[in-house]
């Protein structure tokens, strides 16, 4: 694993944080296109937020590059920026925390703005043969316009809409939408049963083929967390599943570094050591244990949150 950890005055900076720490780390860069083996991804800076585009860092999947294009792109955008156009703007200087893994490559960017506003971006490869890169961000492209614009609770939540993200990594359970792309946050090249990226379904009803989400099999653990014995809550491991024809679901990532935690009892940025291991807690955006299992059209994400594995300084 690499850390790095430094202060953004700008969506520029950091990106450019985001680039250094990547071509130190095997990547290869070119103009705003990161590859390394099957894995190429589009980091852009949208400075003026629009009807279907918010502002921040954009994030584009391709199963490969030519120079700076992608190749069969992914209509899926992810976006690390604020859920909302009009509360808990991002204020500059902006803290970050780069968290870069080798086999499988994995990256996670976790920035923090306004006191407790904890925005980010995540992509790396699947483990599983034949499917390649996964991706996902705090927020859809499009950026909702109501004072609060997460929508997520413990099945889900209702993300797109109404503009709304989940704000949490692949928790939504279909695009709820019109088929729109800019509506979903995360995405997966799965290259199964003809669907080529997963989580792009035009279709207003939860699991349906094509969509993906890592929640079925937690959800009732997610309800029994912190413990009443000592507070403590259980890491649970992210894996993205995908519907599939004749209600079948198939597992299209294994995130080795991350997993899924209540938040309840561990402030942002506390280490978890658990054996040999350390794992660094977050919220997904913003903590709230007086609303713990989220909300809709709100401007937290309840206790929902994750941790990623970590080796910087104590």
């Amino acid at each position: 694993m690499s850390y790095y950890s430094g202060s953004a005055n700008s969506f520029a900076d950091l990106r450019t944080a985001l680039f250094n720490a990547c071509t130190a780390n095997g990547w290869t860069l070119s103009t705003d296109v990161l590859t390394k083996g099957t894995l190429a991804i589009k980091l852009t800076i949208n400075a003026v937020s629009t009807a279907v585009s918010g502002i921040g860092l954009i994030l584009q999947g391709g199963v490969s590059a030519t120079g700076s294009t992608l190749n069969t792109p992914s209509p899926n955008t992810a976006r690390l920026g604020p859920p909302s156009t009009t509360v808990h703007q991002p204020t500059f200087p902006m803290s970050y925390e780069i968290f870069l893994f080798t086999n499988p490559d994995e990256v996670y960017l976790v920035a923090k703005t306004n006191v407790d506003n904890h925005l980010w971006l995540a992509f790396g490869k699947s483990t599983y043969p034949g499917i390649g890169l996964w991706l996902s961000g705090i927020a859809n492209t499009a950026q909702g316009g109501a004072a609060g614009s997460i929508a997520v609770d413990i099945n889900g939540g209702n993300a797109g809409g109404s503009l709304n993200s989940t704000g949490c990594l692949f928790w939504q359970p279909a695009q709820y939408t019109t088929g729109n792309p800019y509506y979903n946050q995360d995405t997966v090249h799965v290259d199964i049963d003809g669907i080529i990226w997963a989580g792009n379904p035009a279709s207003a009803v939860s699991k349906v083929v094509g969509s993906v989400t890592a929640l079925p099999g937690i959800t009732e653990m997610l309800t029994v967390q912190p413990n009443a014995w000592n507070g403590e809550a259980v890491l649970m491991r992210i894996r993205p599943m995908l519907y599939r024809a004749s209600n079948k679901n198939s597992i299209v990532a294994d995130l080795r570094n991350a997993r899924y935690i209540r938040v309840d009892n561990y402030e942002p940025g506390q280490i978890i050591s658990l054996g040999s291991d350390n794992w660094k807690v977050f919220p997904f955006y913003r903590k709230n244990t007086t609303a713990r299992d989220g909300g809709g059209s709100v401007d937290h994400t309840g206790t929902f949150g994750w941790a990623i594995r970590y080796d910087g300084p104590m």
